[in-house]
């Protein structure tokens, strides 16, 4: 579930792994990811551990070692998929004012993770600008990717400097960098002045279980759990926070064309707001709560209309919602303000409103016939398209085309 906020940081999304055998193949060379701590982190590498030997840190401090029960501490080994994880407890502000005294710790746990199963390390794939330390010092030497899935400038209690310094250390060394939007990429380009060849855009997914259609039994016994929603549903999926329109939400609930209201997905850490509460005593709005990533394939279909009612801010600009490609699979008619670049791409099978009253006729547009077999066929095809797996082949060209250039610049050396 997409549950980031922009205003407390990302939420984190920990595995606590128990420990098993290692998915690593004996001396088969291995990607190394820092980190696989949240789930639109985790999910790209997950499918590319089906195409490579992948292993996933997920490193945390002693308070969410705490919060997960995870003792004993020091490292433990997991999987996800086929990939490898590798927790580690490491010490308060591993990842802050710490960081360069301690990333090097977890870079050699990560290395004796290898070695104990006789492989090497391939490449190392940085997912946040706190790895500047460790990518400076580490970057002459082994070849560095970069995977931004958010603008991390725009994170409340993240210093803004600090980030765009630390940013621009990782993307200058990096081999290549990936992007979930373009808008974060043409702004690295720009910023942090490298050539555009360097960066490239690997937008966020759906996973390919959630094509898979539900039945109705499935969903009313689903329903049957919430007796006060009425049909026609208009569903808001996803993270709850100051992201989203709670002004245009009351609006569609306040519509005649609509039955309920339901929000399913995580209120952010801290986040209050007057107009939250008011659609909380709202009768046509049907709180949910967080559910888990895997379970809501039958929540994206129980809904008679899919809305993404994004504000007008930064964040948004940038971002690339995993809810998007999660609606696109469901195959239910999606509503969408226009405050999110990447959503406007998907023009052809979402319906995009730019002021609160396109909105709503939108809203009573989707739900007053039913969606036509070449609509609901174009939406599954872009969902199609649209898979981790899919990302997964490309970020594996990449990087194999980044190791084999790495490859011949050495062997020209020598």
């Amino acid at each position: 579930m997409e549950t980031r906020n922009g205003r407390s940081g990302p939420t984190r999304c920990m595995c606590i792994p128990s420990n098993r055998r290692s998915a690593i193949a004996i001396e088969a060379p291995v990607l190394i990811v820092a980190d696989i701590n949240t789930l639109w982190r985790s999910c790209p590498f997950q499918a590319l551990s089906g195409l490579r030997p992948v292993l996933g840190l997920a490193p945390m401090d002693p308070l969410i070692a705490m919060r997960h029960r995870r003792l004993p501490w020091g490292a433990k080994r997991g999987t996800q998929q086929k990939m490898t994880v590798l927790s580690i407890v490491l010490p308060f502000g591993w990842a802050t004012r710490r960081a360069a005294e301690v990333l090097p710790r977890l870079w050699t746990a990560a290395l004796k993770e290898c070695r104990s199963v006789g492989a090497d390390p391939s490449a190392l794939v940085v997912t946040s600008p706190h790895y500047a330390p460790l990518v400076r010092d580490l970057s002459s030497e082994f070849p560095i990717c970069y995977y931004c899935s958010d603008d991390y400038m725009n994170y409340a209690g993240w210093n803004s400097n600090e980030m765009r310094q630390q940013e621009s250390v990782v993307v200058q060394n990096a081999k290549h960098s990936f992007f979930v939007s373009e808008a974060l990429r043409d702004r690295a380009v720009k910023e942090y002045a490298i050539d555009p060849a360097r960066g490239s855009v690997s937008m966020n997914a759906t996973g390919e279980e959630f094509l898979a259609p539900v039945s109705d039994l499935e969903i009313d016994r689903l329903l049957s759990r919430f007796r006060k929603l009425t049909r026609p549903i208009a569903g808001v999926i996803g993270g709850i926070s100051d992201r989203l329109d709670f002004d245009l939400i009351e609006k569609v609930a306040e519509s005649d064309a609509v039955g309920s209201v339901l929000l399913v997905g995580p209120v952010a850490a801290g986040f209050k707001d007057a107009r939250l509460d008011t659609l909380r005593r709202n009768p046509k709005c049907i709180f949910a709560a967080e559910q888990a990533h895997d379970a809501l394939r039958v929540w994206l279909q129980a809904v008679d209309v899919a809305l993404i009612p994004f504000r007008s801010c930064h964040f948004n600009t940038m971002c690339s919602p995993m809810r998007l490609f999660d609606h696109l699979a469901a195959s239910r008619p999606i509503v969408a303000t226009d405050a999110c670049s990447q959503v406007r791409e998907f023009q052809d099978c979402v319906m995009i409103a730019s002021t609160d009253e396109e909105f709503l006729e939108k809203v009573k547009q989707a739900l007053s016939a039913p969606a036509d077999s070449t609509y609901l066929e174009l939406m599954r095809k872009r969902a199609r398209e649209h898979t981790w797996a899919a990302r997964a082949l490309t970020l594996n060209s990449r990087i194999d085309a980044e190791l084999e250039k790495a490859a011949c610049k050495a062997d020209s050396l020598q």
